[in-house]
């Protein structure tokens, strides 16, 4: 062997021994801590599967879960780096709110150049903090109000499109709902026409589209961030051109309100005056920055349009297999409409408790977050225990798993939206029902998303009746390489006419 030969070859195994140190140094950080684990494989700890895309992260978790039986909490290696899963409903209550000064990071790494990714949901403290406090206001109950209109323009518009189609008895739910919704979160979120419905070729849906159609590549971007937090930030979450369409729309419609002089009762125009506000303060106290402004209406679309399309329309699926709900909440939102002089409105919204309860049943079958994700910010000890949660240590709550335990829940596989009526709500455990996460960081358009998602299906309802057809699946596995709990497929259905 000649010298150059047996250089190289001393090289490459000086390199294997490192990289093999290198993945194993975590290897027993569970164990030596005597917390309860599932042992871990070196390299990528008991994420092999995830790896392979060979299932559904929600699923896999749900997996771990219910594989780890009589423990409060226990530990995994996602890749070498170390995290805990919280099975225990009162600690995830002092993780998410009493305890929340310790867990106020998701424990996300972004570039300050993703410029789409440097969003509410994203950003870490106190850069959070800050701009949340800027931007609460905009989805108060008063300013909510003010957008009803858009709304209920936006969802009649659907009623007129259902009716102009009415020989069209099978229709792909998913698909109507997500044309449905996208024409309402625009008009609502920046007054855009979409007409989505009647063309879903525009360049916005496109647009839309391609940022969940880059689901992978948001999977792989998670996954790199738990890995290590250096490369997630030299990793864009969502594709540049994004960015640069979504700042051109939002600009470009800010201009020609201003040139028309325009005022709308729309998010963005809220958001505005926020921004607006913040450049009369000197440049070192602002917080709302043009690229902050530009992410934030980026993800009040994006959310508002996946959350609202995938939750009514699995909401329409199971009121289609389950027909007596269906009639009971018909009945609800005939009644309420009356009393309200025959018109849907904001204040109406509000008496339709049975209709809350069926959204409160699909969100808990079909939670669209598979996961809250926190960092320990500085060392935790865990109440009651001598265990302790090292800094730097990602703390995951599994949403699906912890919806559909058959400790917390009451046959969990059933839809039964009597859960939580009234009389039953006091039973459910805190800590155990969290769709939209809780505590200070707790999504912050979820009162537009649900007054968004009961406005439109009580119209439906109201003008419709929903069954399977020949196209339905009962049952739809949910979508691998996925960072949301969503079911594969678009929920065929038949929509018939109700007599009124």
């Amino acid at each position: 062997m000649g010298l150059l030969a047996f250089n190289l070859l001393v090289l490459f195994l000086t390199a294997l021994v490192a990289f093999y140190k290198w993945s194993t140094r975590n290897l027993n950080y569970w164990k030596i801590r005597k917390i309860p684990h599932i042992k871990p494989a070196p390299v990528v700890g008991n994420y092999w599967e995830l790896l392979l895309g060979k299932v559904n992260v929600a699923e896999k978790y749900r997996e771990f879960y219910h594989q780890m039986k009589d423990v409060k909490y226990f530990g995994i290696l996602i890749g070498t780096y170390p995290a805990l899963l919280i099975k225990d409903p009162g600690l995830i209550m002092r993780i998410l709110v009493k305890d929340f000064r310790y867990f106020y990071d998701r424990g996300f790494h972004v570039s300050d150049s993703d410029v789409l990714g440097t969003n509410l949901f994203f950003l870490r403290n106190p850069k959070w903090k800050l701009l949340r406090n800027k931007t609460v206001s905009v989805f108060s109950s008063a300013k909510l109000k003010s957008s009803f209109d858009i709304l209920d323009k936006c969802s009649d518009d659907l009623i007129d499109y259902l009716n102009e189609n009415a020989h069209k008895k099978e229709w792909p739910t998913r698909q109507l709902m997500g044309d449905a919704m996208t024409d309402i979160v625009c008009k609502a979120i920046c007054g855009l026409e979409i007409h989505s419905i009647k063309n879903p070729s525009r360049e916005h849906v496109a647009m839309q589209n391609m940022a969940f159609a880059s689901s992978f590549r948001g999977f792989a971007r998670n996954t790199i961030n738990f890995f290590s937090p250096y490369l997630a930030k030299k990793v864009h979450i969502f594709p540049r051109i994004l960015h640069t369409y979504f700042d051109d729309l939002t600009w470009k419609t800010i201009e020609m309100r201003k040139e028309k002089n325009i005022r709308r009762s729309d998010l963005l125009q809220l958001l505005l005056e926020v921004y607006e506000q913040e450049q009369m303060l000197p440049a070192e106290n602002r917080v709302l920055s043009r690229e902050l402004f530009v992410s934030n209406i980026f993800i009040m679309i994006l959310a508002g349009y996946e959350t609202s399309t995938t939750t009514s329309s699995l909401t329409l699926h199971e009121l289609a297999h389950h027909p007596d709900i269906q009639d009971k909440v018909r009945k609800e939102i005939k009644q309420v409409t009356r009393e309200s002089g025959g018109k849907i409105t904001y204040d109406s919204l509000k008496k339709m408790k049975f209709l809350d309860q069926v959204l409160s049943e699909t969100l808990r079958i079909y939670p669209l977050a598979n996961m809250i994700f926190r960092e320990c910010m500085e060392e935790y000890n865990i109440p009651g225990t001598d265990h302790v949660i090292e800094k730097g240590v990602f703390v995951q709550l599994p949403t699906l798993a912890l919806h559909t335990d058959p400790a917390l829940w009451k046959d969990p596989e059933t839809y039964n939206p009597d859960r939580f009526s009234e009389e039953n709500s006091a039973s459910i455990i805190p800590g155990s029902y969290s769709p939209f996460g809780d505590g200070p960081r707790i999504c912050i358009g979820k009162r537009f998303a649900l007054l968004q998602l009961k406005l439109v299906l009580s119209k439906i309802l109201l003008h419709y009746e929903v069954s399977p057809c020949e196209k339905t699946r009962r049952h739809n596995p949910l979508t691998k390489n996925s960072l949301l709990s969503v079911p594969e497929g678009v929920f065929w259905l038949n929509f018939t006419k109700v007599m009124q």
